[in-house]
């Protein structure tokens, strides 16, 4: 029971005499309540008009009958201030709950006794009550109990049967429709007594609501908070346990580069200038001793996706390729989408094929996008990319290597360092560069190390999906 309900259900408890256990007789109930200088005729009503049972020393009765009167704000005053100064210190108060009602601020009051506001339009039955002057304007409504009737019980009943009573299918509250309102009335004291409790408990409930709503958004942002935690623990070299046995990471990185000069040698991909070294400056965060750190584009290629125009678009057919944009693009994952775009496999003969291992990320998009990666986890034939999508190709084909840069990339503090590696295009775009995303230093672990990492948050994210389906059911 979220803290509204349980208020309503306390407030329903109590107006229909369940929470009080004062004890009148009914001969002293009535001339406790005939014993008021006001005159209360009709004072009870029919049976038929009852809403509930309530207890026998209580009374059904109208509100026009427990009123001094009940009266409807008119045209705003000619002598107003938006603002309050010493000569306009008079709220004036207008439907709504937005500033308590008050639009501004005039000379003269027109009502002076402590009474109830109640919203006719807009918030229909917003209840509040008044204690200094003030002018109604716009067909407030304004009631003035009798002396002999709680302003604060009339106002925690009127919160918890006057709205409900009236929906949202009327387009105002008016003075005939709330005048016949009937009331369930309590004598003074008891009166007194349910407002007092009320105002005890709800003041418990009010402190329950802020550690419900801390609760609630605590289980709506765990998980990803979890998972933000998984990955930062990850590429610092505090989610697993180091093993000494493992080859440390600099002979991975040697093999890296031998396999890079073969590939340069033999024409598969082009030399282009040396990274410059990584200074003590530009390092974030400790690692392990096994472990290095590098810049990107010494682990990989970065290759633009394909650019074409609506004329090298056509229908599906055998010799068509797909084409990914950003929208096929999740965090670890891709996927196909029935409005895909197709190219002519002439004209796509060219662009990056996607291989088995190789990473994709939007190149062109909002800010809050830069920075998802998927994982392209088959060879995948008569698919490319689109150009505003990036190809990031490990140059060792290695399954390892691939997912643990996923995971990485991925990880908040490099979401965030993506983001730096971007510039502005256009008013709401932003354009990831790939000469700063090649400069980005990254911390690789030893092999071997990587494959328990990748073990370890991999079962950590199909923890997090289970807590994510609990959180919202």
């Amino acid at each position: 029971m979220n803290p509204e309900q349980l208020k309503n259900s306390i407030l329903q408890f109590a107006l229909q005499g369940k929470l009080t256990d004062l004890e009148f007789s009914q001969s002293k109930d009535q001339g406790h309540f005939l014993s008021t200088k006001h005159e209360i005729s009709n004072f009870n009503s029919s049976a038929d008009e009852e809403l509930f049972e309530i207890p026998h020393h209580w009374t059904w009765t109208k509100l026009k009958d427990i009123s001094q009167y009940i009266k409807a704000g008119g045209d705003k005053p000619k002598n107003f201030s938006i603002d309050k100064t010493d000569k306009h210190n008079v709220p004036v108060i207008a439907n709504g709950k937005k500033n308590r009602g008050i639009v501004g601020y005039t000379e003269e009051s027109k009502i002076s006794d402590v009474c109830l506001t109640i919203s006719g339009r807009g918030t229909i039955g917003y209840t509040e009550i008044r204690e200094e002057p003030f002018v109604p304007i716009v067909r407030l409504i304004v009631v003035s109990p009798l002396p002999n009737v709680s302003i604060h019980y009339l106002k925690y009943y009127l919160n918890a049967f006057l709205a409900p009573s009236v929906g949202t299918s009327i387009p105002q509250l008016t003075i005939p429709m709330i005048k016949e309102k009937n009331i369930a009335l309590p004598p003074l004291e008891e009166q007194k007594k349910i407002v007092e409790k009320l105002d005890f408990i709800f003041n418990v409930v009010d402190k329950y609501e802020k550690s419900y709503t801390l609760l609630l958004n605590l289980q709506k942002s765990f998980p990803n908070q979890l998972e933000k935690s998984i990955l930062q623990y990850a590429i610092e070299g505090k989610l697993v346990e180091q093993d000494t046995s493992d080859e440390p990471a600099s002979k991975l990185l040697k093999q890296i580069s031998e396999q890079k000069e073969q590939m340069i040698k033999e024409k598969v991909i082009k030399k282009e200038r040396s990274l410059p070294p990584i200074t003590e400056e530009e390092i974030p965060f400790g690692i392990p001793d096994t472990w290095e750190w590098v810049r990107l584009g010494d682990l990989v290629t970065i290759n633009s996706g394909l650019s074409y125009n609506k004329s090298n678009l056509a229908i599906k057919t055998e010799n068509m390729v797909r084409v990914l944009r950003g929208g096929n693009i999740s965090p670890f994952q891709y996927t196909f989408k029935d409005d895909d775009i197709w190219i002519d496999s002439a004209y796509a003969q060219n662009s990056i094929q996607l291989k088995k291992y190789t990473l994709i990320t939007p190149a062109v998009t909002s800010l809050e996008q830069i920075g998802k990666l998927a994982y392209i986890d088959q060879d995948l034939d008569n698919v490319t990319i689109g150009g505003f999508v990036l190809g990031i190709v490990p140059i060792l084909s290695d399954e390892t290597l691939s997912k643990y840069l996923m995971y990485m990339l991925n990880s908040g503090y490099y979401r965030n360092a993506l983001r730096e590696c971007t510039n502005k295009s256009g008013q709401a775009f932003y354009n990831l560069s790939k000469v700063k995303l090649k400069n980005l230093i990254v911390p690789i672990p030893p092999l071997e190390e990587q494959k328990r990492l990748i073990n370890k948050i991999e079962s950590l994210l199909e923890m997090k999906k289970r807590l994510t389906k609990l959180s919202y059911n």
